[in-house]
């Protein structure tokens, strides 16, 4: 790959995740640590994981999408090219795959996130979203 082509798909990733990164997310979000009301404890802690792996998954996905425009991309452009078009072809593959080990592997950790919250006593569990006492 020529360094110009490296320097476009640079830039294109920069562009595309510079919204999510500029997001500032919490992951203090839902929990009473960050007012200083209350000490942290291991229900909090859980509900900061539950955070940091949607966080992640966000991210994940941001990952997807952009391996499937380049993917396409270079069907798209191929012009004949069976190599290209191949090359595309596995990078769509990759991503769906991928994209779906992601959601395999978010569904069992958080299924085990609820289990563990409910056992430490949360208040309230709902799908992907836990209430400390």
């Amino acid at each position: 790959m020529s360094s110009v082509k490296k320097y476009i798909y640079s830039a294109l990733t920069t562009l595309l995740t510079l919204p999510q990164l500029a997001g500032a997310q919490n992951i203090w979000e839902g929990t009473d640590c960050n007012t200083g009301k209350n000490i942290c404890g291991f229900c909090d802690m859980i509900v900061v994981g539950v955070n940091v792996i949607d966080i992640m998954m966000e991210a994940a996905a941001l990952i997807v999408l952009i391996m499937l425009i380049w993917g396409g991309f270079l069907m798209i452009t191929s012009a004949g090219s069976q190599s290209k078009y191949e090359e595309g072809k596995k990078k769509i593959t990759s991503a769906i795959i991928g994209l779906i080990i992601t959601l395999a592997a978010w569904a069992i950790v958080n299924t085990l996130f609820m289990a563990i919250a409910a056992i430490s006593g949360a208040s309230e569990i709902t799908w992907n979203n836990i209430k400390c006492n």
